[in-house]
């Protein structure tokens, strides 16, 4: 793939993401689609990637994947997300 965008449209993915976690419907409320919200505290994240490293790397969570960790990291099934290129 060419690391810039094709004519064709694609979208690089490799830079400059970040990601946001909201309650369901918060974050349209929030106005996150729009071009002048504030992403100061959104975090880092790779893309392709997944949500449960970057904030494992954020540290936002534990590993939910080591020992009992699963159930602390419960809030995150009804939250939706907001992810961006910055």
């Amino acid at each position: 793939m060419l690391p810039y965008p094709s004519l064709r449209g694609e979208l690089i993915l490799f830079d400059d993401w970040k990601l946001h976690d909201f309650a369901p419907s918060e974050g349209l409320a929030a106005g996150a689609r729009g071009t002048d919200f504030d992403d100061a505290a959104w975090i880092p994240v790779a893309v392709p990637g997944d949500v449960h490293r970057a904030l494992i790397a954020a540290g936002r969570i534990a590993d939910p994947f080591y020992d009992r960790n699963e159930d602390l990291c419960a809030w995150m099934r009804p939250a939706s997300g907001g992810i961006a290129r910055a």
